[in-house]
């Protein structure tokens, strides 16, 4: 199993370069089966078995994910980070959605490609490939892996989206400057409009010498007793109606 690591982490690391063997959307996937799995803190071997994966080939997808900074590892445990806590449970979309773009920005590879092509297209596959061997140094064997990596990442945490022409395009500035500040709204409830059954009464009645009914359905005053009604409380304004129909009907019998 070392020997592997080793291997994989020169494949991961040609020229300086540090890249991931996997995408986003695959150490996501890792943390997340951390999370339901041991509650964020689990063996790396019960991990390959919930993965239904080798030992040696969950280390793979475990080590990929080291570098979007979504787990650790002690020895044979392996532990989702403070980020990857927040992203198997996030309290919103917006929560998770900016989440899913601290994980991508964590690798400086793939904060430098983003930032030379924002606002723009982000070139096929194979060109950036090509681009990732003559300008970065990335060897003939990871180019390929790092290219599909960073393009699928991109997409996964919605940092880019393909237009008409089925381009991948990069969120420009603005753009990017609104994911980050979205606020979601909160849930608005409205309460039924019930103002077209509320009697209007212009003047105070005066009933008897203890009661007296005032302009607003929600409040009955008569002697040592106040009692309020709350508006949304639908029955609770039946009855108040009810109240002053009562009293008109009295009223109008006296008079």
């Amino acid at each position: 199993m070392e020997d592997q690591q080793t291997s994989n982490e020169k494949r991961t690391n040609a020229k300086g370069i540090r890249y991931p063997m996997y995408d986003l959307e695959d150490a996501y996937n890792v943390a997340m089966q951390i999370n339901r799995l041991g509650g964020g803190k689990i063996d790396i071997n019960v991990l390959a078995q919930g993965m239904s994966y080798t030992p040696s080939t969950t280390m793979h997808h475990v080590s990929s994910a080291k570098h979007y900074n979504l787990v650790v590892q002690e020895r044979d445990m392996v532990i989702n980070t403070e980020l990857a806590k927040h992203l198997c449970m996030p309290l919103s979309n917006d929560e998770k959605a900016q989440n899913l773009r601290n994980a991508f920005f964590s690798l400086a590879i793939y904060t430098t490609l983003y930032e030379r092509f924002k606002g723009g297209i982000v070139p096929e596959e194979s060109t950036l490939s090509n681009l990732l061997h003559r300008e970065f140094g990335v060897s003939v064997t990871g180019k390929d892996v790092l290219a599909r990596n960073f393009i699928t990442s991109l997409k996964f945490s919605n940092l880019g989206d393909a237009g008409s022409d089925g381009k991948l395009i990069i969120h420009s500035d603005n753009l990017e400057k609104e994911l980050n500040t979205k606020e979601e709204k909160p849930l608005e409830i409205k309460s039924p409009s019930i103002e077209h059954d509320i009697p209007k009464i212009q003047e105070n009645i005066i009933m008897e010498k203890n009661i007296v009914v005032g302009n607003e359905v929600e409040k009955y005053t008569t002697k040592g007793l106040d009692l309020q009604v709350d508006p949304t409380n639908i029955l609770a304004i039946s009855k108040g109606i009810k109240f002053l129909e009562m009293l008109k009907q009295l009223h109008n019998e006296k008079t």
